[in-house]
């Protein structure tokens, strides 16, 4: 059974100091979290310390792809838009990833990660080795791989972006 979420105090400085999203108050900065969202966080704080969930942000993508982002002691938890019905499902990220600029993580076709302060434009590496250059919302940005697409359709299974 996980004890108490640590305090904001808990997160991992290198994250504060390096994005923005998370030196704003929660549950900002777009907007209220939603009951189907609530439920997600309120399972997570079950399962796990780490993170502080207490300052989960919600960022709201061009196409309303909404993603909350969890800050924590040695990285984050991303959870991806969901089809309506389906559980959340977090992907996690060291800190040390995210100032690497790495993508956090995929779901389906969707590559999807963190931007430190500044970046405006983040290029992805697409699977077939290809980049493109994705717009940054409150440190958060996605895009489409339809590369990825193509690859799991074909045979080669993996969720995991190419690192």
């Amino acid at each position: 059974m996980a004890s108490d979420n640590p305090d904001p105090e808990l997160i991992d400085p290198k994250l504060v100091k390096s994005f923005a999203l998370f030196r704003e108050p929660a549950p900002g900065p777009d907007g209220p979290l939603h009951a189907a969202e609530l439920q997600a966080i309120e399972r997570m704080s079950r399962r796990s310390n780490e993170f502080a969930l207490t300052r989960t942000a919600k960022v709201v993508l061009e196409g309303d792809l909404a993603f909350l982002v969890v800050p924590g002691v040695d990285g984050i938890l991303m959870l991806p838009p969901i089809e309506a019905g389906r559980p959340f499902a977090a992907i996690g990220a060291k800190t040390e990833t995210l100032l690497k600029g790495r993508p956090v993580g995929s779901s389906g076709s969707l590559v999807f990660g963190l931007a430190v302060d500044g970046v405006r434009l983040q290029s992805v590496e697409l699977a077939d080795g290809s980049t493109v250059e994705v717009p940054v919302t409150h440190n958060v940005y996605a895009t489409d791989d339809p590369t990825r697409k193509a690859q799991q359709h074909g045979g080669r299974r993996g969720g995991h972006p190419r690192s």
